[in-house]
């Protein structure tokens, strides 16, 4: 029988931490990076409201176009 050796394996434990040259390391870093994420969906939720208003402003512009070119029209037969 050989002594010394162990049978059995054992396993690293898993880490969740990043690697130290990864970014965003130190103390706060989530919630810094939190607070970026959470200006980046204000923003992008500011941005889609206007396109949304933008879209809108822009079919009623095109719908009272329309209807000017029909009275035209309809003024150009008489």
């Amino acid at each position: 029988m050989v002594t010394g050796l162990s049978t059995e394996y054992k396993y690293p434990k898993p880490t969740n931490r990043r690697k130290a040259s990864e970014p965003g390391m130190g103390r706060g870093s989530d919630l810094q990076e939190c607070a970026v994420s959470q200006r980046w969906l204000l923003t992008y939720r500011r941005l889609a409201s206007q396109n949304r208003n933008l879209s809108h402003s822009i079919q009623a512009g095109n719908q009272l176009e329309a209807t000017y070119k029909d009275r035209e029209i309809a003024n150009a037969d008489v």
